[in-house]
């Protein structure tokens, strides 16, 4: 198991995920990281972006079915990837402290009107809320 794996399951079971989502993060992180051929900690939101677009052209997925399997992509670009560069978890005085903004959909600020967006993508993404540019 490859160092990268490991942190993966140990974030995802500190997050008290359940076995089939860890089991589908992790399918789907291989799958992301087999599609642009690298090492997913190579890969950053740029090449996010472009699987976004790969599952709703070529693959056909529907938006939640996306937006499930963008969400530990994203954890992995923001909080897993604190954690190999610090080495090890923060800890505050509550206890465990995720990196700001590693939960898609928790802890975010919310926005001018006071909501909070719950889904993995801004609320202007065009590529995922079905809009072109004219």
């Amino acid at each position: 198991m490859t160092h990268l794996r490991q942190i993966m399951l140990e974030e995802l079971r500190r997050r008290n995920y359940a076995e089939s989502t860890i089991h589908i993060y992790i399918h789907t992180v291989e799958h992301f990281s087999r599609h642009f051929h690298r090492s997913p900690d190579q890969l950053g939101p740029e090449q996010i972006r472009h699987y976004q677009a790969a599952l709703f052209t070529r693959w056909k997925l529907s938006p939640n079915t996306v937006i499930q399997r963008l969400a530990f992509t994203l954890l992995l670009c923001t909080g897993v990837e604190a954690r190999l560069e610090r080495g090890r978890d923060t800890v505050s005085e509550e206890g465990f402290a995720p990196a700001a903004g590693a939960e898609p959909g928790r802890g975010r600020a919310p926005d001018r009107r006071g909501r909070v967006s719950l889904s993995s993508h801004p609320v202007d993404d065009p590529l995922c809320h079905g809009r072109t540019s004219r």
